[in-house]
């Protein structure tokens, strides 16, 4: 049922040909045929966990892959001279367009072409052979390990993308039932559900590296998959705050909290009044900001549409919660301080 898996068993039946071959020139050489045992349990394992029937080991990929390349570098070490030609110059190329770090792939990349020249000689002696192979199959070691690292990686930020990706269809269907089902009200939950949505279209959105270090993989998916909407919803809260009490940025005409925005059976856009019990109604919010003190950012809307504007904000704020976060706490501690100053001046 999975196509992918297709190529690994391909790979296993060419591998296996491959050291059937050097089992075949190495028989005699019991520390050739070391590593002949060790390569031929490795793919005794991946024929296993390749096989539908293996019920002692899961089909687990990654573990497929890393067995695989472990394989490539004890081959090195079973091929000879003409064979470490051929797949040094195969390995030098494939060291040039890999992601290992630019310094260490200059470095490898002349110790391999100073190699390469001492078996281009004729007749190469047994030792600058055998060291041709350990040199190869550390290099092969340092790219293959950087490819799975990278491949980790990027299953990483997938996994996290598609984690993202149901919470916010989660987060939709909550938003949509509020939307069409029920009586809108412009309050801190709603904020909060808004930055909830952007936080995790952040997620989804932006390229930020999301690893999760080896061995350690509930723990890190659970922080990931909680911090951004927490984060984005908290940030929206903050911004809907603000937004209320007109402190550092503000929507004109402002929207009245605790007000019904629109209802479930109606297309009206206007506000209305809100008909709850004391308990389950959201706290009236008053503006006492000193009306001397404008805002450093002033939002126009169109009268009866700032709603739209309200929920953009708050959406956008979600999106770059850590941001706003840092931003606000920086505002917020700066004017602070800055009132401080002037308090300390008239005393």
């Amino acid at each position: 049922m999975n196509p992918s898996r297709q190529y690994l068993v391909g790979k296993q039946r060419d591998y296996q040909r491959r050291l059937n071959g050097f089992k075949a020139r190495w028989v005699q050489n019991s520390e050739k045929m070391t590593v002949i045992d060790s390569c031929q349990s490795h793919l005794d394992d991946i024929e296993c966990m390749l096989n539908v029937k293996c019920k002692k080991i899961y089909k687990k990929t990654f573990t497929i892959w890393h067995l695989f390349h472990r394989i490539d570098e004890y081959f090195f070490l079973l091929m000879n001279e003409a064979e470490l030609k051929a797949n040094g110059w195969e390995l030098l190329q494939g060291l040039k367009i890999s992601p290992v770090t630019q310094q260490a792939k200059t470095e490898w990349i002349v110790k391999l072409q100073e190699m390469l020249k001492k078996l281009d000689v004729p007749n190469p002696s047994p030792r600058d052979v055998s060291e041709a192979a350990q040199l190869f199959s550390s290099a092969a070691y340092i790219h293959n390990d950087c490819v799975d690292n990278l491949f980790w990686d990027y299953w990483c930020r997938k996994f996290f993308s598609l984690i993202y990706t149901i919470g916010l269809l989660a987060a939709l269907i909550i938003f949509v039932f509020l939307y069409y089902h029920t009586n809108f009200l412009l309050c801190s939950f709603t904020a909060a559900l808004l930055g909830a949505m952007g936080g995790l279209l952040s997620g989804i959105m932006t390229t930020q590296i999301e690893s999760i270090p080896y061995g350690q993989f509930w723990v890190s998916i659970f922080y990931h998959s909680m911090v951004r909407p927490i984060q984005g919803a908290i940030a929206a809260v903050i911004f809907f705050w603000m937004l209320q009490s007109q402190y550092m940025i503000k929507i004109d005409p402002p929207l009245s909290p605790g007000k019904v925005v629109f209802t479930g059976s109606s297309t009206c856009r206007i506000e209305m009044p809100a008909v709850m019990s004391p308990r389950s109604g959201p706290a009236v919010f008053r503006n006492m900001s000193n009306p001397k003190q404008d805002p450093l950012l002033v939002l126009k809307a169109a009268p009866g549409m700032q709603l739209y504007l309200y929920m953009l904000v708050l959406l956008i704020a979600g999106f770059s919660g850590d941001k706003v976060l840092r931003y606000v706490s920086d505002k917020v501690s700066g004017r602070l301080f800055a009132e401080a100053e002037k308090t300390k001046e008239a005393k």
